[in-house]
């Protein structure tokens, strides 16, 4: 996040404050929820397992990941690829 407010050319405080007038969330929140739906679309793709897909994503831990997937999505990993249709 500190990169993407240097890039910008925005001190940290005010990339901070603007991404949070824009979307009503934090910049690391924001970051989250990208690599999240990142993850879930890798999960439908089922090209990967869930570990090397958390890793993809730029996780490095388990249970950060699977608490971070499931309060967006209301499911862990797993469960949310059991419950997708089979492919043929």
């Amino acid at each position: 996040v500190i990169e993407m407010g240097k890039e910008m050319l925005m001190s940290r405080a005010q990339f901070y404050r603007k991404v949070n007038a824009l979307t009503g969330t934090t910049p690391n929140e924001l970051l989250r929820l990208f690599r999240i739906k990142k993850a879930a679309s890798l999960i439908e793709a089922g090209d990967l397992n869930i570990t090397a897909i958390m890793y993809e994503v730029g996780f490095r831990s388990t249970s950060h990941f699977a608490e971070s997937f499931r309060k967006y999505y209301g499911k862990n990993p797993s469960e949310y690829r059991d419950s997708l249709p089979v492919k043929k």
